[in-house]
This record gives structure tokens, sequence and C-alpha cells, in this order.
């Protein structure tokens, strides 16, 4: 045997010795992928049970239920219908009870500044009193307002009880008066003024007008006033005009003094060339082009003469430029001209220009004219307003083509009052607007509250014809439409929304390639229907027949595009199907529903099964105490069994179940529910197929404490989670209300990887585990009979997990020697080109951000050689909410087939083997690093800059970024064709962590129990969950080991007497000191002497272990986690703080109130965010 065993070992010493030359001699190594793959397979079926879930499922009988296009189409329009009724109804009372008002006794309602005694309610996710309405009155506002009747109120609240969906209700008056219910606080009582508002302006003048703003900046403007210069208080008074139009509208801004000043680049250079377009022509009122002529307005300085020629020049020229259509002329077209100062050139010169290019537009334009000061040569400009051309010498209008539109001129000597002034405008077209009998809906916005987007439907308030207010009402587009936003019919079936016959025909409110509502954080872009359903047949037989019928269907072959994982950086995947459209317009509103189902599709339906093994238990922990409980880091945790999280698609009512607060009587109803055998216990909260699907994936429970337990020191988290949104995680931990599997990146990656065997990049997991990394693989219904999976199989499920960066690192080291030598440098990257693993993870500090890195930037020439080889491409997607294209990568299937091997050649930088790894969506590298020098990392080789790409060239090698897309900002459209780019798809919802109260963890087990004690390395300490790697290059626990509070308080005593005892020694030790030197000296020597003084940082210290504020002893602190053990969420991209923690009702945390409700809105992020916060495990994972 001893003869063997050395023989053994001669023969392996040579076969390394033989391996090591070759290796030497630059040839290839014998890289077998085979071996990691079996490796992943092992952790996939024995660490994770995928295989036999997998055999599972496949003993379930799943019934196939074709899919009635129409039917489905009818039920959504019905659906949408009643809403939309309902809405109405409620608005049309509203209206009625003010008009009424108007004869009766009025009611005296607090200002909304200085209520109090306001409850939480979790539907408007603030503080607020149901049982009145309270007062906003505007700076400004008419001295004798009167104050609505308490019948008002009355409506108002049957409203809120008999339509659920409601929030805001409100009634604007022309007096300056704003009724709220129901009452909530404001911070200020004056600020507001609802007369300036959009939609009060729609409601006065609903029909869209173009506007060009002239503002005068001559040196005159100078002069100050309160605290301000003129040309200050001139620019808050157009920004003010700005914030009064409507996305129908069309805006221009022209500055002057010696010459006419437009908008003309931006301040992003990237995006000069698109914004040229407002020096050209008006631009559409949209919420980005109001952003960037804000910002051209703000920057305005004074100086120079009063040329009102040029200026008028330049205000006719957008005019006339922007006439598109005939609907274009039929609108509104006014000049706000302000100015302080007269004009330099001839009146008569003027009123010539005026009138000869105000016959170019049929005498159609209206010129409203506003004086500052009390300059006598300000009166030419009420000559001006009327456009009186035989005053001045000249013929009269050619009244021929269209009379004359005489406009206003309002003189304003009280600086102060000039915003009021400017931004009312709209009151002289108000004068001559016919009373519209139909409810207006206005174009959504973004909710200040963090409801998503709002709409708000208004009704004008007149009386003799004069505009006497505007009712509101406001509710969110998830409340609206959240039949189509959680509709959930097959695998691919889609539904969408779109406007026809309206002034924003083609608008799409939302459609699968577009954010859902509840998701949007930013003012949203809004894309014509025809830029995200391409194809030419679309819009010849759905977009142009829904427009001009009620109903119809067609079939087509058309494209669908679905994400390939984190869709901001790995980009999408597009195939044609041949489908069927139906449409159906939905009564009472613009509003087209469409439902695609593609050809052979139907619903997998799996039937009731009996109960086994344990009880149900749902995530919230902190409602229903699981059979035992754990610390997991910072969380509440259970090991006991699997939970359960159903996402909100699974909910017969999504929106109930969003905006409700669940209890401990709502959770134990979901066991009773789904634990039933007896099918007695009704159900009262799921879609059909949900307690099916619940019963079959708690056979995890049977699967997971049998699985290796080789594994379970490596492994955060097992789970699985389902199409039709049912989800399972081990250990179980409390997660937030919106979590969704089917849209997180880790599922879509696993089905577009179909049957591989699915790896991500690291991230970061916000336990504080460090960086962890996710397998995961599909859970699939045959569609044949085969033990071999296709891609045409039935996805069911998904299951994953997480385990740490290390370990996989170790795996390899641990089956390639060659990754242990100091010559070559490992690595996994997966097929969009992301590092999975690189030696240099391993080996950088922490501030080295490891999370979504491309080889682009870390190995720029070995990723320029694969795009020169073809086996990595870039390629680009359309990202619609950024107007930006975005860069991403794709590995060609010439690269699964064939191994590359560079390991002799002459380029030092680019010496390297790749091969993919069998069954997985990932490769294995090597590179010799022996002979390189630092050039061969050069950022010049591919330059990385995300925000704005360095070049155009699709096939430069650069890393995934975004580039300007082809977008008209003016005209609010994107122009391209069916074989342009495809759209990208949305990115997944950013979710905030739950963040638990010590008191919910402490005192626990740990969950992971592991002696990090003799991990002699940071790689092989840190593969451990609950390990980490010190200061001091120690292994250690992660955090601290249980104490029970009981221990917890005897800690806090016994600390607090050492404390107590030891103070009282040294007190008593420097007594006794002082007076043995007293006795020591004499009074002649009384003073003291250095080397005889008391020195009380080397006598009487004793160092105490840091303690938190519990008494509980202090664990060394990951990078990862913050004073007192509490893990620190990820910082966003744009460098600030992570959003705060969702509250129980699934929104955020309460912020001033939306925008038409008359508060001011909470402020946006400038920039998305693109690392997303981890709830401790995948479920937020990029």
């Amino acid at each position: 045997m001893k003869g063997k065993v050395n023989m053994i070992s001669i023969l392996s010493f040579v076969k390394m010795y033989f391996f090591v030359s070759m290796a030497t001699c630059g040839t290839a190594i014998n890289f077998d992928t085979n071996i990691i793959s079996e490796e992943m397979t092992n952790l996939a079926n024995r660490g994770l049970g995928v295989q036999a879930m997998q055999d599972y499922f496949e003993t379930l009988i799943f019934d196939k239920k074709s899919i009635d296009g129409s039917a489905v189409v009818e039920r959504l329009r019905i659906a949408l219908n009643i809403k939309f009724q309902s809405l109405v109804g409620a608005l049309r009372d509203l209206k009625q009870a003010v008009e009424d008002s108007a004869d009766q006794s009025e009611a005296i309602f607090d200002h909304c500044c200085e209520m109090s005694d306001l409850e939480f309610n979790s539907r408007f996710r603030t503080e607020l009193n149901l049982d009145t309405a309270c007062v906003r009155v505007g700076k400004y506002a008419n001295k004798t307002y009167r104050h609505l009747s308490q019948s008002v109120v009355d409506v108002m609240k049957s409203n809120y009880e008999t339509t659920p969906a409601l929030k805001w209700q409100y009634f604007g008056s022309e007096q300056g008066i704003f009724t709220l219910y129901p009452a909530t606080s404001v911070s200020t009582c004056t600020e507001y003024d609802h007369r300036y508002r959009p939609w009060y302006v729609e409601a006065a003048t609903p029909e869209p007008k173009s506007l060009v703003i002239v503002i005068d900046k001559s040196g005159s403007m100078n002069e100050r006033y309160g605290g301000k210069t003129l040309m200050q208080v001139a620019i808050d008074a157009a920004i003010t005009v700005l914030d009064t139009t409507n996305p129908g509208d069309k805006i221009g801004v022209v500055a002057f003094s010696d010459e006419a000043q437009t908008l003309s680049g931006s301040p992003r250079d990237d995006e000069d060339d698109y914004l040229n377009c407002f020096s050209d022509q008006l631009a559409q009122a949209t919420p980005i082009n109001i952003d960037y002529l804000r910002d051209f307005i703000s920057s305005l300085q004074y100086g120079g003469g009063t040329n009102y020629i040029k200026a008028l020049e330049t205000a006719f020229d957008l005019l006339h430029a922007s006439v598109d259509s005939e609907d274009d002329m039929e609108r509104d077209q006014v000049i706000l001209f302000l100015t302080d100062g007269e004009p330099e050139e001839d009146s008569q010169e003027i009123m010539e220009v005026v009138r000869t290019r105000n016959e170019e537009m049929q005498n159609r334009v209206v010129i409203l004219t506003i004086g500052l000061g009390n300059a006598d040569g300000l009166s030419f400009l009420t000559d001006l307003a009327n456009q009186d051309f035989t005053k001045f010498g000249l013929e009269g209008a050619n009244v021929t083509i269209g009379e004359i539109k005489r406009g206003d001129y309002t003189q304003v000597t009280d600086y102060g009052f000039l915003r009021n002034a400017m931004a009312r405008y709209y009151n002289f077209f108000s004068r001559s607007a016919t009373t519209r009998d139909e409810p207006i809906f206005s174009v959504p916005y973004q909710d200040g509250l963090g409801l998503g987007l709002m709409t708000t439907a208004l009704m004008p308030v007149k009386h003799g014809g004069e505009l006497r207010g505007v009712v509101c009402i406001d509710i969110t587009l998830d409340d609206l439409l959240g039949d189509i936003s959680y509709f959930k019919e097959g695998e691919r079936t889609y539904a969408f929304l779109y406007e026809v016959n309206s002034k924003a025909t083609g608008r799409t409110l939302l459609h699968p390639l577009l954010p859902a509502p509840v998701n949007i954080e930013d003012d949203p872009v809004y894309v014509h229907v025809t830029t995200l359903e391409r194809d030419e047949k679309f819009v010849e037989f759905v977009f142009h027949n829904s427009s001009r019928q009620d109903s119809g269907e067609a079939t087509f072959t058309s494209k669908r595009t679905l994400p390939r994982g984190n869709s901001v950086k790995e980009g999408v995947i597009t195939t044609s199907v041949v489908s069927t459209y139906y449409w159906r317009q939905v009564s009472g509103s613009p509003y087209i529903v469409c439902f695609v189902k593609p050809e052979d599709d139907y619903q997998l339906s799996l039937g009731q099964l009996p109960r086994s093994g344990e009880d149900f238990l749902y995530h919230r922990i902190d409602l229903v105490q699981p059979p035992s409980s754990c610390r997991l880091f910072n969380r509440h945790a259970t090991t006991a069994q699997s939970t359960v999280k159903f996402a909100p698609n699974a909910f017969s009512d999504p929106l109930d179940y969003l905006e409700s607060e669940e209890t401990a009587d709502i959770v134990q109803s979901y066991a009773d529910y789904i634990d039933d055998e007896s099918g007695t216990i009704p159900n009262r909260y799921f879609k059909d197929g949900i307690k099916a699907m619940s019963l079959a994936t708690a056979r995890v429970d049977e699967i997971w404490p049998n699985v290796d337990t080789g594994y379970d020191d490596y492994t955060l988290f097992r789970y699985i989670g389902t199409e039709n949104g049912v989800f399972r995680e081990f250990p179980g931990v409390r997660m937030n209300k919106l979590y969704d599997p089917t849209t997180r990146p880790w599922y879509a990656r696993s089905k577009v990887n179909q049957g591989m065997l699915t790896l991500s990049a690291p991230y970061t997991a916000a336990s504080g585990v460090g960086h962890v990394i996710t397998l995961s693989k599909t859970i699939v219904h045959r569609t044949v009979s085969t033990q071999v999976s296709s891609t045409s199989d039935d996805v069911i499920a998904v299951m994953g997990m997480d385990f740490t960066l290390a370990y996989f690192y170790n795996l390899l080291a641990q089956n390639y020697q060659e990754c242990n030598e100091a010559r070559y440098t490992c690595f996994v990257m997966d097929i969009s080109g992301y590092l999975v693993v690189h030696k240099d993870f391993l080996n950088s500090d922490e501030d080295f951000d490891i999370e979504e890195v491309h080889i682009t930037q870390i190995e720029p020439s070995i990723a320029k050689d694969l795009m020169m080889e073809g086996l990595l491409t870039k390629e680009t997607c359309l990202n619609f909410q950024k107007i930006k294209d975005q860069k991403y990568y794709t590995a060609q299937s010439s690269a699964w087939s064939n191994s590359v091997n560079k390991m002799t050649n002459d380029d030092v930088c680019k010496r390297y083997q790749l091969s993919h790894i069998r069954d997985t969506n990932a490769f294995l590298g090597i590179i010799d690093i022996s002979d390189r020098s630092a050039h061969c990392r050069d950022s010049v080789i591919c330059p990385c800059y995300y925000r704005n790409c360095y070049t155009t060239d699709i096939d430069a090698c650069e890393c995934p970024c975004l580039s300007q897309a082809d977008y008209d900002y003016c005209n609010d459209k994107f122009t391209f064709t069916s074989d342009d780019d495809p759209p990208c798809t949305p990115e997944s919802p950013s979710l905030s962590p739950i963040i638990e109260e010590p008191d919910a963890y402490e005192g626990l087990k740990s969950c992971h129990v592991t002696d990090c004690r003799g991990k002699v390395s940071s790689s092989d300490c840190r593969a451990f969950i609950s390990c980490t790697w010190n200061d001091d290059d120690q292994c250690v626990n992660a955090y601290p080991s249980s104490v029970t509070k009981s221990d917890s308080k005897s800690t806090v005593a016994i600390v607090a007497s050492t404390v107590v005892i030891v103070v009282l020694l040294i007190v008593l030790a420097s007594v006794l000191i002082v007076k043995a030197r007293t006795g020591l000296f004499s009074n002649r020597h009384k003073h003291a002497e250095t080397t005889g003084k008391f020195n009380a940082s080397n006598s009487g210290s004793v160092n105490l272990a840091y303690t938190d504020a519990h008494g509980i002893p202090s664990a060394p602190m990951q990078s990862d986690l913050i004073a007192g053990g509490m893990p620190s969420a990820p910082i966003n991209e744009a460098g600030g703080m992570p959003s705060a923690p969702i509250n129980e009702a699934g929104g955020m945390p309460s912020a001033p109130i939306n925008e038409a409700g008359g508060m001011p809105s909470a402020p946006m992020e400038s920039e998305p965010i693109y690392h997303e916060p981890d709830e401790v495990s995948h479920a937020y994972q990029v």
C-alpha cells in the first residue's frame, strides 16, 4: 500500500513538473471547465435542492387553460369603466355641492397650517383628520373671500367612504381660497396660491395654447425691490408662468436687451445638439422641457439696452415655426411681454413689425403686456397690446384673414404683485372659454407622498359665464389602473393603455416597457404608443382603427422585448412572436385598453394539493411568532422552516393589500385558509392557484433541512419564487411589502437562461455579510416527456441561493491550482461581460467597489481582444425614462462552444484562456500576468464614462454606458423604425430594506454558528457567513454571540459596578499619593516638580471593552456595519443616502402633499438609483 502511495506521489510530481514546465513556456493550460460545472451542479442539487424540486413538480398535475382574449380585454374594460364612472360620479357630486354652497351658510374651517389632532392614515400615508376640511388662503386672495358650506364637506366624506380609491378632494376658488379634504397640516399659511397651478389653469382654459414669454433683461432691471433686483423678481414671475403650463401647451422664452436671447444647448454637454430646437421653435411643455427653460430663465443677467423689435421678431419666429398643422393654428397664440423701460426704436417701426408678422399668423397672435414702474414711456405698451396700427400712421390690419385679437396691458408698481400679474395671464382667455361639462384628466405627475404617479380629475365651476373656481379629485394611476398594472394571465400575455382622440393622442399611460406608476420616482417621460409597439401592422390595424372604432382585434407578428437580468446593465433580448391584439374603448375616457395574447399561449393551473409538512408560516414573524427564532445579523429570523411572502399580484385586490396594514389577525387568516384541508374556509384574499402553489412550494421544507450541511456555513439564503407570485425563503425574515420575485433581476436572468445554472455578479448584502453571489435555476413544466430541459418548457418557478464571494473563489482555487499561483489571475465572467469573481476581488481593500465590475473595466486588454474575435459584442437599447441609448455587452454563440487560447500571444497583455462553463451562463478565464506591465490595464484601452459614452462607435471598446438618444425634445417624440434599437425594459424597482429595532433580535441565538478561530487567511475567513477578518488580521465572529436580555441587564450592572469601584480606587490612590508627596517635600519645595507630578494616563487606568447601549460588549464591526452593529444601507449611485424604510402600508414615509393637493412636492433625486438597496439578501439584488 505504501509503495502504491509513493508511486502515485511520483507520478503526480512528474505530472506537475511537466505541467508547470509547459505553462512556463507559454503553452495552453489544461483548464477543464467540466470540473467547476460539476461543482456548481452539486451546489445547486445538494446545497439548494433544485433537482429534487424539479422531480417533485414533475409528479404534479397541471391543467392547461386556453385564454379567451376577447373575454380578457372585456373584463379589463369593465373594471376600468367602473373606476372611471365612480371617479366621475364623485367629481360631479362635488361640483354640484360647491354650486349649491353659494346659497347656503358658510362654514368656517381651520387653516391647514394650524391643524392639530391628526392621525396617521395608511391610505394617504400621512397624518390627517377625516372629520373636517381645512383651508389655505393665498397671499393675494380677495379679502372678502367666502368659505364653502358644511354640505360640501359632507359630500367629500361620502365620496371617501363609497369610493376607496379616491385620494385628496379640493376646491380652489377664484377668490384665492383653497379648501382641502381630508384636513392635514402644512408648514406655511400664505405661500401657496392654487391659481398659479397647472390644474387650475387647465380647467380655466382647457384648450392648449402656444405661449412665448418675453423678458426684459436690460440694465435698468438692476433696480432693487424687497432685497432682490427687479431682474430676480421678473425671473421668479416668469418661472411661475412656466409652472402654470400643461404638456399640451407649447412654450418658448425670449430674453432681450440689445439683442434677443433664447435657450440653445444645455449645461449637459452631451445634449447640446438636441436642445438647439429651443432657439428654432416652441417646445411641448413637458416636465423635462420646463426644467430646461427654468434653468435658462434662472441664468439671466441684466445689462444693455431695450430693443423691442429684436425681441418681438424672435417671439414671432418661434410661434411661426411651431405651426405644424391646422390644429396648431387654431390654438391661442400668445406673447407675454414684460419690460420696465421705453423702447430704443421708433414706435412706428415696432408696430410695423407686429402688423407684418401677425398677418403671417392670420392675426391670431394676442400680445399681453406688463409694464414695471411709473415711466411715462410705458404707455406705449397699451398700444402694443391693442395692436392699434392706425394710431401710428400705418394701414390697419388685414381683417380679411382674421380679426385682430386685442390683448391687455397691466401696469405693476407694486413689484411684489408681479408674480400674480404674470401668472394669471390665462384670465384673458378664460373669459371666452366655453364651459365644459365633461371632466378633464390632468397629465399624470409625480406625487409628493411617494404614492407614485397621480392624476387629477377636475371640472371648472362657473356662474354667469364667469369662472368661480375648480373642483378636483386626486387618484393615483396605480389605484385607477391597478387592474392593468398587476395584470397576470399566461406566461407571455400583457396589457397596456393609451390615449386616442385627445390633445395627447397616442400617449401611453401603462405598458410593460415603461416603469409601473408606483415605481416612477421622477417626472415621467411620456412615450407614444407607436414608439413601444413599432410594427407597421400595429400602426395600421390597431392604432389607427382604435381611434375610429370602439373595439377590434388584429393578428400579426410583433417583437417582444424581455430583460436579460438587470436591464440597466445587462440589456434586453428580443424575439418575434405571432400575437393577437384585442382593444376596447374605456367609456367616459379617452383611453384604449389593449390585451396582447401570443399564439398558443395558455394558463397553467395547478389543482388543489393536500397539506403536508409544517403549518403555513408568513414572513411577518414580527406579528405571528415562529416555532423558533434566531438572529441573522441585525434581523429577527427563523430557521424552523421557510417563510412565505406573496407578491402584490398574488392578491385578488393588490391595491387593498398595499394600502391596508397587515395585522396578526389578517396574517392568521392567511394561514387558516392555506392550511385548511376541509375546503370550508373561504378565500378572502388570494387569486386562484395561490393556495395550491403555496402548498406545492412547501416541499422545500422537506428538502432544505436535509440538504448537504457542508454548504450551510457559506450560504446566506435559499429561496424559491413562482410565476404567480409565491415566494419562500430560508432563513425566513420580514420582507418589503412591494417585493415581487418575478420582477427581480435574479429571476429574469434565470428565465432568459432557462435550464442553465445562472450566476450573478457579486453584490453587497445589507445584512453585513459582505459580498455574496446568487446561483439560480428555473423549475419548469415540461411540454414534452424528456429529462432534458427545453426553452419551450413553461417556467413555473426559479430557485436560488446566496453564498459568499470568497467561498466561490476558494472553490476555484481548490480545483485549479493555477488560481493559487502568483503568475496567474483566474476569473469567472457572465454572458454580459460582468465579473462574477476575479482574483483582485479577494485582494482588494474594502474601499474597492466590486459590484457589477465589467471586464472592460478591470481587464480592458482582454475585453478588447474578445471584441476583436467577435466573441463579445456591444449592443444598444433605448432607455425611455432617461432618454438615453444604453450600451451593453453580450457573449456571442460562438463563444459558448469554442474555447479561446492565447497563452502564446506575442502581446503580453493578451495572454489568456477563456472557456464556457457547461450548463451555465458563465465563462472561466485565466490570465498569464507574469510579464505584464501596468499599461495592460490602462483605462484608455476601454474608457469608462457611464453617464456619457466616450464614443458612438458600436465596435469600439468601452465600459457599458449611456449616450444621448435621438429624441426631439421640442416635439416630445422619438423617431425610428421597427428595425432600430429595441427599447430597454424598465429597471427593477428600488426597494428599501427592512430595518428592525434591536429589541427584535437581541437575546436570540445566531442563525449561523461557526467557530471562526483557526482560519488563517482572509479568503478562508470571509468564505464563512458569520466570520469576518478584522484589522488585527484575525478571523472573528461577524456579530455578537447570543446574549439574553436578562444577561444583558446583568452585564450592565456588573460593568457599572466595576466602573464605580475602579473610579473610587483611582480617587483613593490619588489622595494617598498627594499626601505622600506632601510629606516628602518641605514647604520650600512646595511647588510641583515635573518628575513628581501624578500622571493619570499611566496610573490606575482600566481598559473597558466598548459596550452598546444595552451593555453588551461590541463585536468588531465590518466595513458595511455602522456603529451599534446596525447594517448600513448602500449609498445610491447619485452619492446620496438610500431611501427611507417603507412603512407598513407599503409606501414612503410621510412627506408634503402632492402638487395637485396644494402642497409642495417632495424633492426628487437628480439621478436614478442603479445600485439598489438589498434587504439582507437576493431580494434586492441588482
